[in-house]
């Protein structure tokens, strides 16, 4: 099983006196836990030691995929996991038959999440950019209460643009496509959140 941290936010379209722009939420981030179905697969072989009689040797498994566990049937007898010694009352040239089988232990549970998101306290928790709107190339300041440990920036689907350390009040944006972005401050004993539109 796979997990994955997605992080959600709301938007409202809102307007001041520079223009329109999309008020995110701070957002949820939840975990979410993916269940598949995946086939073991992989070739047993009975390896023997040179030259040994009565026969002697060990049942190795090659896994190609998804193999947890082997279980080899030889003789009547029941033996498990790789590497599996075994020694027979045959001689050298006679047939020894034996068969594997191959399993994957693997499971997971998949779990569902609702979340509640708000942009009523957007303004309450961020700090200030200027310009903004800014142009894509341009220096911003930033103004926040405190040392600026971190400044990362992200696109709407969550990718990061940049990110800058020890920030001393202004960045410069790098070549951004037009649009609007979310810039994430780390200060020292919290993580604020605020938008940017680059023009």
């Amino acid at each position: 099983a796979d997990s994955y941290e997605y992080m959600v936010r709301a938007t409202r379209l809102d307007a001041d006196f520079s223009g329109s722009y999309y008020n995110e939420s701070l957002g949820s981030t939840a975990s979410l836990t993916i269940k598949t179905t995946k086939t073991a697969d992989g070739v047993g072989d009975f390896v023997q030691d040179p030259e040994s009689d009565p026969v002697t040797g060990a049942f190795v498994g090659s896994y190609l995929s998804w193999v947890t566990d082997f279980r080899w049937e030889v003789d009547g007898n029941t033996l498990t996991g790789n590497n599996a010694s075994y020694e027979t009352g045959i001689s050298n040239g006679q047939l020894l038959n034996y068969t594997y089988e191959l399993s994957n232990v693997c499971s997971a549970i998949g779990e569902t999440r609702s979340l509640t998101l708000s942009v009523n306290h957007v303004e309450e928790q961020s700090f200030a950019i200027f310009p903004n709107p800014a142009a894509s190339e341009s220096m911003i300041q930033i103004d926040a209460d405190g040392p600026i440990h971190a400044i990362r920036i992200y696109t709407m689907d969550g990718r990061q643009v940049v990110h800058y350390s020890n920030v001393n009040g202004a960045v410069g944006l790098p070549q951004m496509p037009s649009g609007v972005y979310q810039i994430q401050c780390d200060l020292e004993n919290e993580t604020k959140y605020s938008t940017l539109i680059v023009q």
